[in-house]
């Protein structure tokens, strides 16, 4: 193989790593930033019912925090040891899966924000907004979409690549 293919490779993998470390940063911030919130209105994390905002535990973006976490553990040490192509397939397939899951709960709160009256549609985590584009869900759509698409190409050029 090239020197050439060998950077592209290495390239590819750089840039799944850096969205996948962008997502895990983004959602862990709206998280602190929930939990933060959550406590200062309840006093307390471990109310689940009768809140006025949501605890996010419960929320999506939590659950997505956690897979991009899990994600970037598993991309960081993605070259520490054998079978380097299908661990980048295990990567790729709970990146299909993060990507639907955000997806998914982002036109969720779409249906609920324009379900709402006028100037009370609200984002997962209980904060109005003025557009559902403006919800952490959206950005963390984004997030996993360009992971997985930074994800496919990294793993077309391993198939392509003699050094697996």
């Amino acid at each position: 193989m090239s020197d050439t293919n060998d950077m592209k490779t290495r390239n590819l993998w750089i840039a799944q790593s850096v969205l996948i470390a962008g997502g895990t940063i983004f959602a862990w911030n709206a998280v602190v930033t929930d939990f933060l919130r959550f406590y200062r209105t309840e006093g307390t994390i471990f109310k689940i019912s009768d809140c006025i905002y949501p605890n996010p535990i419960t929320t999506p973006c939590f659950w997505g925090a956690v897979l991009f976490a899990v994600l970037l553990i598993l991309t960081v040490r993605l070259h520490n040891g054998t079978e380097i192509l299908g661990r980048q397939r295990r990567i790729l397939t709970l990146l299909v899966v993060g990507t639907l899951f955000a997806w998914g709960n982002f036109l969720w709160g779409i249906r609920s924000f324009y379900s709402a009256p006028s100037g009370e549609g609200t984002s997962c985590s209980g904060v109005p907004v003025d557009s559902p584009l403006h919800t952490a869900c959206f950005y963390g759509a984004l997030f996993f979409t360009a992971s997985l698409i930074a994800g496919f190409f990294y793993l077309r050029a391993l198939r392509k690549s003699d050094r697996i």
